[in-house]
Formats: structure tokens, sequence, C-alpha cells
């Protein structure tokens, strides 16, 4: 999934930066525009739009106003330190200047802080990367509302797009493991081919699934953590605990949607033995999810510009090699046993 965004970044994703960090961008920026009312028409200006940024260039960002909100916006005092400047002060030049080219900066659109926000999540994961934002209320139609743009996804479209990497990868994965398997006596029979098919759809339905719910997790958390837990982390120890949390989250769920499925007939008896061996496979899973992502984004950060692929093979060997580890050392056969057991106690209880 790290490869398939790595490539559609270049329609998608303003330059210098990956689309997961452009969907905390996207998150940050939309949810302080909705709080202020100021619609959803976000965009990336400027020369990273345009994929002509050098790494010093500022990210410009503008939420797009019309020109009554725009008159709006400037004209409260809740919105906007512009409001009421007292005459011949700098803050009324200000002012002017702002109504003449139809652009209010992030400091008199009090968006300063979310402006920080987004830098300090840029640098913590991207050092080469200027953390300098400038976000921006524009009018539309005025001086500022300039091509090149890039529309910032909703997370609608984020969500969209993570499953369509999801599908794309994992399907293409399965199918290549699949078909390497069936010609070990290089020949595809008929019922070999379907199987190729079938292990692609299937492993395209996983991972889109997986892509979902780790982006629903991330999304999920990275609101939940809250200022506190900023305070006491710093920021990058919580964007990157986020990450790893909603993949290992994700991992655990699509582990256990698998394992259920292969003891679905001994979890509709209530067998406390397929119930173990779901919950011992949503740990293996998990974990195993948890190992690739810290691995894949470790090398992510020290490779420049390149380190988001070589990340995606880091984490997909990464992955599969703490699975058979975790397998190996009885990992999921422990748990199972303990689940089991505990199952089996309550169950005595209520005899």
């Amino acid at each position: 999934m790290a490869g398939a965004r790595a490539a559609d970044r270049l329609n998608t994703t303003p330059q210098g930066l990956t689309d997961r960090q452009f969907d905390g961008v996207a998150r940050k920026v939309r949810d302080a525009a909705q709080q202020r009312g100021l619609g959803s028409d976000i965009v990336v200006q400027g020369s990273r739009a345009a994929r002509t940024a050098k790494p010093s260039s500022d990210i410009d960002l503008a939420i797009r106003v019309s020109p009554q909100e725009f008159d709006r916006f400037i004209n409260s005092k809740a919105q906007s330190t512009l409001s009421s400047p007292n005459p011949g002060s700098n803050l009324e030049k200000t002012r002017v200047r702002a109504n003449e080219v139809g652009l209010v900066q992030a400091g008199e659109a009090r968006l300063s802080s979310t402006a920080k926000a987004i830098g300090s999540d840029i640098l913590q994961t991207q050092p080469a990367v200027n953390e300098r934002v400038d976000l921006s209320v524009v009018r539309r139609g005025g001086l500022f509302d300039t091509s090149p743009t890039m529309d910032v996804p909703s997370a609608r479209v984020a969500t969209a797009r993570a499953a369509g990497q999801g599908a794309l990868v994992a399907g293409a994965i399965g199918g290549a493991v699949s078909a390497a398997n069936a010609l070990r006596d290089r020949t595809l029979t008929g019922a070999e081919a379907r199987d190729v098919l079938t292990e692609s759809a299937h492993a395209a339905a996983v991972g889109t699934t997986y892509a979902v719910t780790e982006n629903g997790l991330v999304r999920a958390a990275d609101r939940a953590a809250g200022s506190a837990i900023e305070r006491g982390l710093g920021n990058g120890a919580r964007v990157a605990g986020t990450r790893l949390a909603g993949a290992g989250a994700a991992g655990a769920v699509i582990g256990a949607g698998i394992s259920i499925y292969e003891n679905r007939d001994g979890l509709a008896r209530g067998d406390s033995k397929a119930i173990g061996n779901v919950a011992g496979d949503a740990v293996v899973a998990g974990g195993s999810a948890l190992a690739g992502a810290a691995a894949g984004a470790a090398i992510g950060s020290i490779v420049p510009g390149v380190g988001t692929v070589i990340g995606a093979g880091v984490g997909l060997v990464g992955g599969y090699l703490a699975d058979q580890a975790l397998r190996a050392g009885g990992v999921d056969k422990l748990v199972g046993s303990a689940v089991s057991s505990a199952v089996d106690a309550i169950k005595g209880w209520f005899r």
C-alpha cells in the first residue's frame, strides 16, 4: 500500500509530502475551516502544487470563500482580528490591503495555531521539508485566487483513495504469489488460473478492508489524542503513535475477521477452541502489522526521496517475518489456549 501511495503521489499529493502527511494536513485545516463556518473549498497553491518546489519552499494553503463570505469573515470579531481596527493604525492598513487583494493571512484569521500544528507534524515526520505553512482565507476571484492549485482531500476522498490503493497492491501481491505457486511445474491449468483470480480477489478485499480500517482508526486516534497527550509525549511522538496504533489495530481487525470466517462452524457452536483461535490470530496479526509499519516508517524516515517506496518493501517483509516469528514462537497458540481456558471456566460458572 505504501508503494501505491508513493506512485499516486504525483497526481494527488503536494511535492515533498507523503500522502499520509497530506491526509494529516487535510484533517487539521478542514477541522479549522469547519469550526469557523468557512466551507470545504480548500486548496494547496504555488510551487508545491505545481511540483516545482525546493525543500525550502513554503507550503501554501488557501481556504477559498465567496466575496460575500469574505466580507462576513473579515467583519466578524470572533473570526478575524481585522474586524474593528483603530483609525490610522497598522491594523487598519492591513484590513484595507486585505480587502484590496482578497487575502486574510493566518495571524489575522486566527489560524496561526493550526498552521503551526501542521508545520510541526510535517517537521517531525520529514525534517528535510520546510515546515513553514502559509494558511490564508482567500476571496474567490481575488488577486490571490490563482493557479496552479491542488485540492485538499476530504475524509471521504482520502478513505476512497486508501481503499483503492489497498485493493490494488494487495490484489497484485496475492495474485503474484498464487501465480508463482501455480507455475512451479511450468504449466497453468484452467483450475489453477481460477485459483489465481480467486486469491487475487480475496487479497484485494483484505487489502481494501485493511486500508479503510487503518485510515479510520488513524483519524479517530489523531483526534482523540488531544492536547494532554500532545503535551506529555510531544507532537512527533503523538503522530507516530497514532500511525502505528492504527496499523496494529487494523491488522488485528483483519486477522480476527479472517479467523472468524475460518472458525465459523466452531464459533456457531460456541466452541472455546474456536474462540481462542480467533483471539490468537488477532494478536499475531496485530503484532505483525505493527512491526511492519514500524520498520517501514523507520526506513522511510531515513532514506530521503524514495523512502516511502523502500519503506513499503521493508514494511511488507518486516510484517511477514514478524508474523512467522510470532507463530513459530507459539504466541498464537499461547493466547488461544489462555482464552479458551478462560471461556471454559466462564461456562463452568454458569452450569
